[in-house]
Order: C-alpha cells, then sequence, then structure tokens
C-alpha cells in the first residue's frame, strides 16, 4: 500500500539498562495452554505416512512404528505428566504423535513442520525436557556448575520469551533450569545465571553469539539443538552467524553427537534444501504436514476497494466487528512503521482502543504491548510483521492484513494467528486495493498454488480477472503470460468487472466478487459505509 504523507520516523527506543522481562507465572501458563485448542492434522493415516520424508539409512518401518497416542504412553517424567494433565494435554496432536517418540529415541534429526497451532513448540519442548529430567537424576542430580544440554533458537525476542515460560511452567516442581538469552537482558546477568549451572538456554543468536565470543559461556556438553522458525535460518544473515556460533562453541552439531532439531510452519523447498545441507546429520526424518488443512480453523474474507479508502476501510470494518463482538480482539498487519503510525493515528481520533507493536521498540515496550491485548477485551493491536511468527495471542479471533504479502509464508504465519484457542473461533480478512494490488495478489495465488495450498475463490476470481485484463493489454505486443493456476479446475462463472463499475458510481467489483462469497458462506451481513473522496455508496458484504 502506498501513502501519501509525511511521517517522521521516531527515535529507536533504548531499552532501560536493568531491562528484566517479566516472566508470566507458572499457573497462569498452564491456565492458558488449558484453554489453548491445538488443533489436529486433516489428513487420513495413508496420508500422513506420505508426508513423513525418511533419509539416510532409516527405513520407513522405523519410523512410522514410532507413533503413540498419549504422553503417558511415552513414560514422560511425572513432573511433567502432571502439568499436562493440569493443561489438557495428555493426548498428543497428530503431529505430535509421530515427532514426540522420535525425538525421544535419540537416534536422527527431525524437520517439523506444520500449520501455525498444531502443537509444534510441545512437540519439541516436552521430549527435551523429560530428556534433561531423565539424565540429570540418573547423573545424581542438578550440580551446581552444570553445563547446557540444550539450545533452542528462535528468530524473535518475542518467540524466544513464549518459549521459556512453556518451559518454566512445565519445569515448575523440579530444578531442571533455563536461561533466556535476548537483546536488553544484561549480558553479565545471562553469564552469572550459566555460570551457576543451566540446563536449557533458549534465546536468539545474535546475545548468545556475544556470550560464546566473550567466552561467558560453555556449550561443550550441548547434544540438543533447536531451530524454531526454520526457514529463516535458510536465509545467510541468519545461518552464517549460526554457524560461526556453533562452531566457536564447539557443539558438534554436523556429528552425531549433536541432535537438531528444525521447526516451522512452512519450510519452502528452497529453505529445506539449505538449512538441510547445512544442520542435518545423513540420517534425519522430515514430518511434513505443512499441508494439513482444517476447514474450519479460519474463515477468510476479502475486502476490495480503492487504496486511497483502505484506512477507511479498515476502521468500517472494525466497527462492524466491534457491533457484533464488542469483546473481540483484533490484529492489524500492516506493511510498514510509518504506516502503522498513520493507522495508529487515525485510530486515535476514530475512538478505537489501540496499541502498536514494532521491531525498533524496547523489548519492554513490546512486552508491555502483548500483555495487553492478552488481557483486555476489545483491543486492536496494529503490527508491523514482528507479530507474524509464533507469538500466541489470547482469544485473538480477527486478523486484519491491510496490505496484500508476496510471500505465501508471511500469509499462512499472519492468518495463523487467529483462533488458536478453545472456543475461539477465527477469522482473517484482507483489505486489497483492487487496482494496485492486483500484481500482489497474482504473486501470492502463484506461490500458494505452486506449494499445493488451497486457493480461496475469491483471489481466484481477482486473479482470473487481472490475467485477463493482463492479456488483453498485452495481446498487441505479441506477449503471452500462461497462468501458473490452472483455471479450468474451477467454476468460476463470467468475468467479473472489478475496474469498471465505480465509474458509474457503484462498487460492482466488491458486490459481485461478494455475491460468490455469499454462496459459499452462509453467515452473510452487509456494511454499508460512505468511501472518502466519493459521494457512492459502496456495500460490503460479510
Amino acid at each position: 500500500m502506498s501513502l501519501n504523507v509525511s511521517v517522521r520516523k521516531p527515535l529507536k527506543k533504548r531499552g532501560r539498562k536493568d531491562y528484566v522481562p517479566e516472566i508470566r507465572g507458572a499457573d497462569q501458563t498452564i491456565e492458558l495452554r488449558r484453554k489453548t485448542h491445538a488443533r489436529d492434522v486433516a489428513f487420513d493415516e495413508r496420508e500422513e505416512l506420505k508426508n513423513i520424508i525418511v533419509s539416510g539409512e532409516l527405513t520407513n518401518f522405523q519410523v512410522h512404528s514410532l507413533k503413540q497416542d498419549t504422553f503417558s504412553s511415552l513414560n514422560v517424567h511425572p513432573v511433567l505428566m502432571n502439568h499436562l494433565k493440569g493443561s489438557n494435554k495428555e493426548k498428543l496432536t497428530t503431529i505430535q504423535s509421530f515427532v514426540c517418540p522420535a525425538i525421544m529415541q535419540g537416534s536422527f534429526d527431525v524437520v517439523i513442520s506444520a500449520p501455525t497451532g498444531y502443537g509444534k513448540t510441545f512437540a519439541y519442548l516436552i521430549p527435551l525436557m523429560d530428556y534433561v529430567l531423565k539424565r540429570r537424576e540418573a547423573e545424581g542430580g542438578f550440580p551446581q556448575g552444570r553445563r547446557p544440554l540444550a539450545m533452542i533458537f528462535t528468530v524473535t525476542r518475542d518467540l524466544a520469551k513464549q518459549v521459556f515460560e512453556d518451559f518454566c511452567a512445565f519445569g515448575e516442581g523440579s530444578q531442571i533450569k533455563g536461561v533466556l538469552c535476548y537483546g536488553e537482558i544484561r549480558k553479565e546477568s545471562i553469564a552469572r545465571e550459566i555460570r551457576e549451572g543451566c540446563d536449557f538456554i533458549i534465546g536468539c543468536c545474535g546475545k548468545i553469539s556475544d556470550l560464546v565470543e566473550n567466552q561467558l559461556v560453555d556449550l561443550r556438553d550441548v547434544n540438543h539443538l533447536v531451530l524454531d522458525e526454520a526457514d529463516k535460518f535458510s536465509e545467510v544473515e541468519n545461518f552464517e552467524p549460526m554457524k560461526k556460533l556453533l562452531m566457536q562453541g564447539e557443539v558438534e552439531y554436523d556429528s552425531n553427537k549433536v541432535k537438531v532439531i528444525l521447526v516451522s510452519a512452512t519450510i519452502p523447498d528452497s529453505s529445506y534444501e539449505v538449512i538441510s545441507n547445512i544442520f542435518l546429520s545423513r540420517d534425519n526424518v522430515y514430518y511434513n504436514f505443512s499441508k494439513s488443512v482444517n476447514p474450519n480453523a479460519v474463515i477468510k474474507k476479502f475486502v476490495f476497494c480503492h487504496k486511497h479508502a483502505k484506512i477507511d476501510w479498515l476502521i468500517a470494518t472494525i466497527r462492524h466487528l466491534h457491533k457484533q463482538d464488542p469483546k473481540g480482539k483484533m490484529l492489524v498487519f500492516c506493511e510498514s512503521r510509518n504506516v502503522m503510525e498513520v493507522v495508529a493515528l487515525r485510530m486515535l481520533f476514530a475512538g478505537i482502543k489501540t496499541i502498536s507493536l514494532s521491531g525498533n521498540r524496547s523489548q519492554e515496550m513490546r512486552d508491555e504491548a502483548i500483555k495487553r491485548i492478552n488481557q483486555e477485551d476489545g483491543i486492536v493491536l496494529i503490527s508491523t510483521d514482528v507479530a507474524e511468527r509464533g507469538v500466541d495471542f489470547v482469544d485473538l479471533k480477527y486478523v486484519i492484513q491491510l496490505n496484500v504479502p508476496t510471500e505465501y509464508t508471511k500469509y499462512l504465519n499472519r492468518i495463523g494467528r487467529a483462533g488458536r484457542h478453545k472456543d475461539s473461533e477465527g477469522t482473517s480478512y484482507m483489505i486489497i486495493d483492487k487496482e494496485g494490488d492486483a500484481q500482489k495478489v497474482i504473486t501470492l495465488v502463484d506461490q500458494l498454488w505452486e506449494h499445493k495450498y488451497k486457493v480461496d475463490m475469491m483471489l481466484l476470481s481477482f486473479y482470473k480477472y487481472h490475467l485477463e485484463l493482463q492479456a488483453k493489454m498485452a495481446k498487441e505486443r505479441f506477449v503471452i503470460r500462461k497462468p501458473v493456476v490452472d483455471l479450468t479446475k474451477y467454476d468460476l462463472g463470467d468475468e467479473l468487472d472489478f475496474l469498471d463499475g465505480d465509474a458509474a458510481g457503484k462498487n460492482t467489483a466488491t458486490e459481485s466478487v461478494i455475491e460468490e462469497q455469499e454462496i459459499i458462506e452462509s453467515d452473510t451481513e452487509s456494511l454499508e459505509f460512505i468511501s472518502s473522496g466519493s459521494s457512492a455508496s459502496s456495500t460490503l458484504s460479510y
């Protein structure tokens, strides 16, 4: 989205030198996890096995036969089992039923890919905690000065803090200890905690690299390495520092001594090739459940408008949703910090209760924003893509995308923020500039199709219209663009008028496409809004 406004860039907020992250209490975390509804995989058993890719000298039978149904059948440590019962998590989700016993067996590396909210964190965290608890107890306890056995790396501080809170909650009642490491936490404080003895290090690459370079941490005992949001570690700016850290810390990640676990909601083939070559040993198993589709997980809706009316439509949509659901929480994604600041200002003038979140905020401010949306009903969080991955927002029902992402991974991660909790249905809205966003939608649909994800009929209709429009424009220049999507498989009806309708004072594009959506969805209602800069009345049906 392009906005013709001038916004002075805010100064980057420096964190307090004495910043200490506020860690949620164990009881609160257990209660939150009890409410969290981990979706299961919409595959039948035969399809499940097709999505398990075995490499090296392993056999399919060896891997498939490990599957279990409950944590109790895995004989996990009593402390963990007690908390799993308290959080109503005794039954394994499909991804957990394969991955947990595989990690506990400990004879090969593991790659986990499943949609957001399908239980990936517990799939690796519980088996690793079980391993450490049993090993320490077998060796006589938890001595002072012990060196860490496991490291969990995340790409954002917010995700690291969330994983650490789960670790603390499920380790409550034992002597297991983890240390949280990221940017604004004092280096001296982290080093002291590690020297006193710990079992897990959970954090971000930059801070841990600093500790290793200054010889403040000894990683030679580490035998389990987790990269959460692993596809991001395929980018050179991430995997080069990670390789350097592991080599300096003498972590033998490329040997059988260290078991590597790679986790992400989406792992493109190009990313998988990079991270597998760098981090995985010859014997490894890829549990690729990323194409799992739960049709009731997130309802997807689309708003088509002109670029100058995007924020007007955003405000109208939020008011409409709050009228129906006053306590409903919303997350609005913006393409940049500047756009986020403009939207926040417009929300303020509109009297809508909002908070904002971006990567240039201090960690204390980011913690406060996440805390508020988790605790307050009816609040709207306006964010850049810093909230796209991993972070679990309590009872978040609605995600609104103010821009069209051109990376399918970004799109899937964004909509995955909604409806992750029990009795919390998720709905995703995307506000699309009918003219300016056309190429972005084409790119997004092409990527979703190429990677075998389901594409919504609304987007396919928009895609079809603009491909036909481009074909007409290119005909005289003898340029032919073959669509990536096989549109013959879909009955999209006649050509839809996305552009010419507004000239007559009526938004026929919106109405035409929404009429098709009304056939798909039964819970349609009408929202009437006067677009800025025009006296025409546009009717949007939900």
